[in-house]
């Protein structure tokens, strides 16, 4: 019917004069064409989209478009980008399981610089989202994109890439390769009614790349929590 109520919430513009907060109230003013009377913030800065609704952080995929980073596959990006974040903290091998298998708190600021200043991971993270329909069966897309990130940035993105086209195709594999022993425990977890936690995927996965490229055979799959956590090669 046209009548606002002055709520205390503020439209955002922030210093580049991108609106930030806001987006339905100015459309739905524009929708029947009557005046909204409301205050205005001008020049916060672009970050600060990232706490905003009441002080819940975003999640960091939506922190990424918010803060004007055009990035495909954001969301992946994003979980990718955290588990290198979490691995890169922790040196030691033994550190590491309780690390990425917890909430350890990495801030979507911090998951936005991290992708701004390694964009080799972030090719490789995007290489492996481009590949999200035919991996569906296996799922784990942002775990396998943490490692073909990596990878990227190590400047193995040739042996990345082998690797992952055999984990996504599954052809003519070995009965010794380490890739067909991951896709089998992959798709064995992804038709199981108990799930593994994400801790043994990210294992499993560094085992399989570590036999990979060491060009070690692999019958099994295997890793428990008081093992120490893989060390990615080379």
């Amino acid at each position: 019917e046209g009548r606002w109520i002055v709520d205390g919430e503020t439209i955002i513009l922030d210093r580049d004069g991108l609106l930030r907060n806001g987006h339905h109230r100015l459309e739905a003013a524009l929708a029947i064409s009557k005046p909204l009377r409301t205050a205005i913030a001008i020049g916060v800065d672009p970050l600060a989209v990232l706490v905003m609704d009441g002080g819940l952080a975003r999640n960091a995929g939506d922190a990424l478009k918010f803060a004007g980073r055009e990035l495909p596959y954001a969301t992946v990006l994003a979980a990718a980008a955290r588990a290198e974040i979490v691995y890169s903290k922790f040196p030691v091998a033994g550190q590491r399981t309780g690390a990425l298998g917890s909430l350890v708190h990495i801030d979507n600021a911090e998951i936005i610089a991290f992708l701004d200043n390694h964009p080799d991971f972030a090719a490789g993270v995007v290489k492996t989202a481009a590949n999200k329909t035919r991996l569906g069966p296996l799922g784990h897309v942002s775990t396998l994109g943490f490692l073909i990130g990596h990878l990227y940035q190590a400047q193995q993105a040739t042996m990345a890439d082998l690797f992952l086209d055999q984990v996504v195709k599954g052809d003519g594999l070995a009965a010794s390769s380490p890739v067909l022993a991951l896709r089998n425990k992959l798709l064995a977890d992804r038709h199981s009614s108990k799930k593994l936690p994400e801790i043994h995927i990210v294992a499993f996965m560094l085992k399989a790349w570590n036999a990979f490229w060491m060009e070690k055979p692999m019958l099994v799959l295997r890793w428990q929590p008081d093992e120490p956590f893989p060390q990615i090669l080379p």
